[in-house]
């Protein structure tokens, strides 16, 4: 079967459905096209070599067709809406007058836009189309505080809702997720839940780096997004109590985001000195921090769309065999418990991320050491890219017969 691919997002910026994924599915007997944006995430450039209008190339064996947008991973509202907005524009004219027939439309979301580009392709060319949904709009835009306009709101919404219907099949990667899906007058029947995985390859072919780390009783990493779905700042003012009560603790952040600016100003007001900031690295560089760490922070706000989401760096940890500190309700603390691979803890209340954290400064290294291992092994058995793509073909598959 031919399945085209589109995302806004694809390989070389850090995306969960990226090349090793394509490929894969390919080895299935598919014949993939992807067909996406300019890379402009996180940075909100475009990246070196890609400053073209337009450009085709193959990587692998795949073809992969790059769009035109207006970069931007600005605070703005405004221009990250254009950077939204100029991609659909791009991606539902190369569909309806420049793409190949196929058999699929394979819908990377978000943004909501490029499933309604997919639904404006079924509606012309009668192409059935997946939806791989990774976040639920308008949910995401309101708790990551995108947008509360309430006319914006109900186009998303609207939007959402058509196609939510229209779709032939839709993935989700929690069990919430799919129960509020369903709320929508979907039948649960095409409905999956298929879990993220991580870039196993990339990670695991990662570049080898010299890192000077000052030695500490336990170092917790967060290496993501810092932005409003994650408020950060408690950690700031949990990382300042345990520098006052002398424990060695030592927080290490790395990435980047619209509030980062702002977390390590407070850091410094408070005088932290147990807390280290660092730049956004690939994700070929990532792993040298997981190996430098004892335990993996993943942090969300307490929020109804997040108790319902389970990012992506949960898995990697996950995959690596890194112990996790989950500040987090909902599915993401759920698969925590399960695995056995961490502690949860609510993300509202510091006394009990302080008292996570110093549970996890008392277990010796061993305990730790088995937390990872529990974590590396339900992975493999549960949340693997392998995994994933065979229960993708078989819905590919299905529509297809």
């Amino acid at each position: 079967m031919k399945i085209n691919f589109i995302s806004q997002f694809f390989d070389p910026e850090p995306t969960i459905r990226d090349l090793e994924f394509v490929k894969m599915l390919k080895t299935k007997g598919s014949k993939i096209t992807v067909t996406t944006g300019l890379p402009n995430y996180p940075q909100g450039k475009i990246y070196d070599g890609y400053k073209k209008l337009f450009l085709r190339e193959v990587i692998d064996d795949v073809k992969i067709t790059r769009l035109p947008l207006i970069p931007s991973h600005s605070p703005s509202v405004f221009m990250r809406a254009l950077n939204i907005i100029s991609f659909f524009l791009s991606l539902t004219t190369y569909l309806v007058f420049f793409s190949k027939k196929n058999d699929i439309t394979y819908a990377y979301h978000p943004p909501i836009t490029i499933a309604f580009a997919s639904l404006i392709l079924k509606k012309i060319y009668k192409t059935p189309y997946v939806l791989d949904v990774l976040d639920l709009w308008p949910h995401s835009l309101i708790s990551t505080k995108f947008t509360t306009n309430p006319i914006i709101i109900k186009i998303v919404s609207i939007i959402t809702k058509l196609v939510y219907k229209h779709a032939d099949h839709i993935v989700v990667t929690s069990p919430g997720m799919k129960n509020e899906i369903i709320k929508n007058c979907i039948s649960e029947k095409k409905i999956s839940v298929i879990y993220n995985s991580t870039p196993e390859k990339r990670l695991q072919t990662y570049k080898k780096i010299n890192l000077e780390m000052p030695e500490t009783e336990l170092t917790l990493l967060y290496a993501g997004n810092i932005g409003p779905a994650q408020e950060i700042d408690v950690l700031i003012d949990v990382a300042k109590q345990l520098s006052i009560e002398k424990l060695k603790v030592r927080f290490i952040f790395v990435g980047t985001g619209i509030l980062k600016e702002k977390i390590i100003k407070k850091s410094k007001d408070l005088n932290c000195d147990n807390v280290i900031f660092l730049p956004q690295v690939n994700i070929n560089e990532v792993w040298n921090y997981y190996k430098a760490a004892d335990v993996g922070i993943v942090k969300l706000s307490n929020d109804k769309l997040f108790n319902i989401t389970i990012p992506g760096k949960t898995m990697s940890y996950m995959f690596f065999g890194l112990p996790i500190l989950m500040i987090a309700n909902g599915d993401a603390a759920d698969l925590v418990n399960r695995a056995n691979c961490g502690l949860t803890c609510n993300p509202d209340n510091k006394i009990e991320i302080l008292e996570s954290i110093k549970i996890l400064y008392n277990k010796n290294k061993n305990e730790l050491a088995q937390m990872g291992v529990n974590g590396k092994k339900y992975y493999a058995s549960h949340l693997s890219t392998n995994n994933a793509v065979n229960k993708f073909h078989n819905i590919f598959a299905s529509i297809t017969k």
